[in-house]
C-alpha cells in the first residue's frame, strides 16, 4: 500500500499543490448552459408573478370599493414588494443575457473584466436570495467562484467591493416599503379601476415617494391636487368598460407632467402610468366581461 502511495505521489504535477489537483475546474459550457436556462426561468417566473400581481391589484381595488381601507393599506405593501421583485428579475435576466454574449471574454481573461463586474457580482450576491425560485443561480455562483476564486465570490456575497447593483440590493431589502409609496400605489390602483378613494395627502405631499435607502430626503413639494386624485369618468356606456388609461386621461396626465419636479417619485409613477404596461379594465368592465 505504501508503495502505491509513493508511486502516486511521484506522479504529482510540478508546481501544483496536491489539494488543487482534484479541485473543480471552470466549465464554460456549463456556465453558458445555466446562464441560458436561468434567463428562461427568470422570464417565466416574471410572467407568473406579474399575472398574480395583476390579480392582487384587482382584489385590492375591491377592498377600496368596499371601503376596507385598512386592509387595502396592508395588502398594498405586498404588491409593492412584488413589483420590487419583478424589477430584480428583469435586471438579473438581462445580466444573464449579457454574460452569454460576453462568454468569450470571461473564458479568455483571468481577472474579472470591469465591464462585467457588476453583472457577475450581482448574480453572486442574489443567488442565495432567489435560489428557491431559480436553482441555476447557485450553479452560476459556483462557476464564478471557480473562475475568479473563492475570495472574489466571498467579497461579492457581502458586497465588500461595492460592485453589486445598488438597485437590486434596495429592492430585495427586508424593510417595509415607504408609506408614501404605498399610498401612491393606492391612488394609481383606484384610478386604474375607477374606484373612489381619498388618500392621505400628508403622506403624498410631505416626503419622497421612492425610498433610496441612504440617499438624502428630497425637499417637500406639492405633489398633486385633490382633483387629480378622483377617478376619471371613462367607463363606456353599456359595454365592457374602457381599459385605463384612455387617450383623454393620458392627455390629462401629460398636461400635469411639466408641473411635477423633474426627479420626483410621482413623476416616475405618472410616466409609468402613461406607458400602461399592465393596466386592466375597470371593475364594472371586468364583471361584464365575466
Amino acid at each position: 500500500m505504501s508503495q502505491h502511495r509513493a508511486a502516486f505521489s511521484g506522479c504529482d504535477l510540478p508546481g501544483v499543490p496536491p489539494s488543487e489537483m482534484f479541485a473543480p475546474k471552470f466549465d464554460p459550457n456549463k456556465l453558458k448552459t445555466n446562464l441560458r436556462i436561468c434567463s428562461v426561468r427568470l422570464k417565466n417566473l416574471y410572467q407568473k408573478k406579474n399575472e398574480l400581481n395583476v390579480r392582487a391589484r384587482r382584489e385590492l381595488a375591491e377592498y377600496l370599493k368596499a371601503k376596507k381601507i385598512d386592509r387595502a393599506r396592508i395588502r398594498v405593501e405586498q404588491i409593492v414588494r412584488e413589483d420590487y421583485l419583478l424589477e430584480v428579475l428583469e435586471i438579473i435576466e438581462l445580466y444573464c443575457e449579457l454574460l452569454v454574449t460576453r462568454l468569450g471574454l470571461i473564458t479568455s481573461t483571468v481577472e474579472c473584466d470591469p465591464g462585467l463586474k457588476e453583472a457577475i457580482a450581482t448574480i453572486i450576491w442574489v443567488a442565495p436570495r432567489l435560489s428557491y425560485d431559480c436553482q441555476e443561480l447557485e450553479v452560476l455562483k459556483t462557476q464564478f467562484a471557480i473562475k475568479y476564486g473563492r475570495e472574489f465570490a466571498q467579497v461579492c456575497s457581502t458586497n465588500a467591493n461595492h460592485s453589486v447593483n445598488p438597485k437590486v440590493m434596495h429592492k430585495l431589502n427586508v424593510k417595509a416599503p415607504p408609506a408614501n409609496l404605498c399610498e401612491a400605489y393606492l391612488v394609481e390602483i383606484a384610478r386604474s379601476y375607477e374606484v373612489e378613494f381619498t388618500p392621505d395627502m400628508n403622506l403624498l405631499n410631505n416626503a419622497q415617494l421612492i425610498d433610496l435607502g441612504d440617499a438624502p430626503e428630497l425637499p417637500s413639494y406639492q405633489l398633486m391636487s385633490q382633483d387629480m386624485l378622483q377617478p376619471s369618468n371613462i367607463a363606456a356606456a353599456g359595454g365592457g368598460g374602457v381599459p385605463y388609461p384612455t387617450d383623454e386621461s393620458k392627455a390629462n396626465l401629460n398636461a400635469a407632467l411639466p408641473s411635477l419636479p423633474p426627479d420626483s417619485g410621482l413623476k416616475l409613477l405618472v410616466q409609468g402610468a402613461l406607458k400602461s404596461r399592465k393596466f386592466e379594465a375597470p371593475l364594472e368592465g371586468l364583471r361584464n366581461a365575466e
